[in-house]
This record gives C-alpha cells, structure tokens and sequence, in this order.
C-alpha cells in the first residue's frame, strides 16, 4: 500500500511537467477520445506507440506506471473476461477464438486510458489539477458554486492516498507486533484483521477523523479561492502541445 499512487504528484523535470495544466489537461482528453473510438489494430498499435513517446517525455518510469494502474489490475481482468464470453456485437458468444481479438483490444485501449491519465496526475501538481478542472467549470458558476467543488475535488484527490498510507502503518505496526503474518497460507488471517475494529478499523478511523479535522480548517480560507484558483496564460509550448494532440487524435482516428 505504501507504493499506491493514485492522486500523487512526482517533481519532475521534463517538457511535459513544463507544459500549462489546462494545455495539459486539454491535450490529455483529445488523445483519451482519439484512444477510447480507436477499433483497429493499428489505431491501437498507435496509440501504444504515443503512449510510450509521451512516457519518455514526461520522466515518468515503468514502475510508476505500473504502481498507478495497479489498483485496476482486476478490472481488467474482469473487463477480459467479458469481452470473451460476448461478440463485438454484445450478444453472448463462447466462441472464444473469434472475441480474442477483441477482448485484446478492448483491455489495451481500456489501460492505455488509464495510464494516460496516471501521467497527467503525476506530472500536475494537485492544486494545478483543481484549477484546470474550475477552468471548464467557471462557465456555469450561476448554476454551481465554485469554490465548494473546488473544496471538494482538493479533499478527494489528498484523501485516497492519505488513506492507503495509513493503512500501510497501521499494517507495518502489526507485523512488527507479529499480527501480520507473511505468507500465502495466512492470507485469510490476514484478510481477517482488516474487520477488527480494535486492531484496524479504530486506529484507521481516528486518522480519517484527524485528516478530517486539518481539512475543515482549510474550508474557512475557501473565500481566498478565487486568489489561488488563477490558471496561468497559455505559451507557444503550450499552444504547440495542443496542436500535436490534434494531430495525433486525427492520426489514431484514420489509421
């Protein structure tokens, strides 16, 4: 637990770190579209292929990649599943030779989405994450209120790893008592513990209530959120970000 990712910032220095969050973020969604309508092989060879570029790019590693998506393993697994027991056509199908092809296709476009947006959190700090979202969102701010999803979006983002951390030193504490025990073998005595209140769910719920805490004093500062929540103007590397996520949307698209 203590190698989960999701929602964590690495400091980097690379050209995609450089780039303005709301280029970032707007050339992230085109390449996503382009990967999620892909069907072909070779759209999707393709996209593999920009997915690796954009990986060397940004500094990021393969092992961060793979800490990120992870937690998805098993719904890949299961999407896998699926995509052999049904036709393209979504009719029930145990024709499993002719859904491989398919079920392939489907898990790589499904991975290559997410780890494409891992790389987008991890090269985006989380305060620069929450102002390219308001960005999008200040359009209807007679229809919402924009600092409560500002408040929002900072808790869920800061919450998910704070949580799995704590979880991870709760477990290091009770390997070192000798409650955790290694092995395949005690696998449900371990599983077990998670359900006991006095050895995890209270010591994990009197943090959560902590954090909770920290994070209420910050919601009275919410009304200096329009002072913080400023997107940066856009440069000529950011325009050229765009442009190139264009043209690779386009090229995935007619491969």
């Amino acid at each position: 637990m203590s190698n989960i990712y999701i929602g964590r910032y690495i400091a980097k220095e690379s050209l995609i770190h450089r780039v303005n969050p709301l280029a970032k973020l707007l050339s992230i969604v085109i390449i996503i579209g382009a990967v999620a309508i892909a069907k072909s092989y070779y759209a999707i060879a393709l996209s593999s292929f920009i997915f690796i570029l954009i990986l060397y790019v940004s500094n990021i590693t393969l092992k961060e990649i793979y800490l990120t998506t992870k937690p998805f393993i098993f719904l890949l697994i299961l999407t896998f599943i699926i995509q052999l027991l049904f036709s393209v056509d979504g009719s029930f199908s145990m024709d499993i030779k002719s859904n491989l092809a398919n079920a392939i296709v489907v898990v790589v476009q499904f991975f290559l989405i997410i780890a494409l947006s891992s790389i987008f959190t991890l090269t985006t700090s989380q305060v620069d994450i929450v102002r390219s979202i308001l960005f999008f969102v200040k359009p209807f701010k007679k229809f919402v209120n924009i600092n409560e999803i500002a408040i929002s979006i900072i808790i869920a983002i800061r919450f998910i790893p704070l949580l799995f951390h704590e979880a991870n030193t709760i477990i290091i504490a009770q390997k070192i008592r000798g409650i955790w025990v290694k092995g395949y073998k005690n696998i449900f005595k371990n599983v077990s513990i998670f359900f006991k209140a006095e050895s995890f769910i209270i010591p994990l719920f009197v943090k959560v209530i902590d954090y909770a805490e920290k994070i209420s004093i910050t919601l009275k500062y919410k009304n200096n959120l329009d002072k913080i929540m400023i997107v940066e103007k856009l440069n000529y590397l950011d325009y050229v970000a765009i442009v190139i996520s264009i043209c690779i949307a386009v090229g995935i698209h007619n491969v």
